[in-house]
């Protein structure tokens, strides 16, 4: 629920961002907001209704030296409206748009055994031509799997592993 309410802010802020050729200024901001407004004293007096909204802006603008207007902007609007707990996930969404704009695609592989350099570069190379995005592969390894691999990109999932294989076995035969 979230992250409807805070894509509009997302895709404002990255808009604002792309016009001043400022994307990766925003994203260090946004992400110096995000990790002031988690810390747990603030959470706190962010989720408090009576919590003054000025005093508590005053605090994150005096922290946050070297925000832009603009982002100074993003956090009166944020605190008026008492979703300043949207930061998070308007960062999250912001480094998405960041991604989509710069043709970037986050890869979460899973192995049952560690992959060599060779086998990770094939890896991107086949799945960047198949995406036509520069990929960002992220490698774990989980010997449950049995052999194969996982692949994540996004909501969608390439499940080659050989314990995939029998699960899905199993659920044939039941």
């Amino acid at each position: 629920m979230a992250a409807v309410h805070a894509r509009p802010y997302a895709r404002a802020a990255f808009a604002v961002a792309r016009d001043v050729d400022g994307v990766a200024a925003w994203a260090a901001m946004l992400a110096e907001m995000t990790r002031l407004v988690t810390l747990p004293e603030m959470a706190r007096v962010i989720r408090t209704p009576a919590a003054d909204r000025q005093a508590l802006l005053s605090v994150l603008f005096e922290l946050g030296e070297g925000w832009s207007g603009e982002g100074r902007n993003l956090l009166r609007l944020l605190a008026a409206e008492r979703k300043l707990a949207l930061l998070p996930k308007i960062e999250t969404l912001f480094e998405a748009l960041r991604a989509e704009a710069e043709h970037r695609l986050a890869v979460r592989v899973t192995g049952a055994a560690p992959l060599s350099d060779e086998q990770r570069t094939r890896i991107s190379e086949k799945l960047a031509a198949t995406f036509e995005a520069n990929i960002e592969l992220a490698v774990t390894v989980d010997p449950a799997l049995l052999g194969g691999l996982v692949i994540r990109v996004g909501d969608l999932v390439a499940d080659g592993s050989l314990s995939g294989r029998l699960n899905e076995l199993a659920h044939r035969l039941i």
